[in-house]
């Protein structure tokens, strides 16, 4: 029973960083949001999830699922909020095509491992495709 608090704990406190993060990248109440550039889009990453924007960029869209679960807080709400973020973060950038591939790959795999259709997941895939 511990493990399973601590592994729950673990998912509540991703979820919370998820939600910071975007917060950050949206400039929280003060505007002023981050652009894909910004350094503190890495940062952020980095200290939130363990990784940063450069190593997401770069990791093949085969790779991506396996690099996200190696947090064990990532439970489908959280890599469906996830692929949000990536969205939000590609959105008018660069980079855009290869955030909305990855946000891509986590919906499809958030749409395998739950077991009811969610038009809403639907409708964001069909957006970015």
């Amino acid at each position: 029973m511990p493990r399973e608090d601590s592994l729950m704990r673990q998912i509540s406190e991703l979820g919370f960083a998820l939600k910071r993060l975007m917060e950050r990248m949206k400039g929280g109440k003060a505007g002023g949001g981050l652009t894909l550039d910004s350094d503190t889009v890495n940062g952020a990453m980095n200290e939130e999830l363990g990784f940063d924007l450069n190593r997401l960029l770069a990791v093949e869209r085969e790779d991506l699922i396996p690099l996200l679960l190696e947090n064990p807080g990532f439970s489908a709400d959280n890599l469906e909020f996830f692929a949000d973020y990536l969205v939000d973060l590609g959105t008018g950038n660069n980079n855009q095509e290869n955030l909305y591939g990855k946000a891509a790959v986590i919906y499809e795999y958030v749409d395998k491992i739950t077991a009811t259709f969610s038009m809403e997941r639907f409708n964001k895939l069909q957006k970015i495709r």
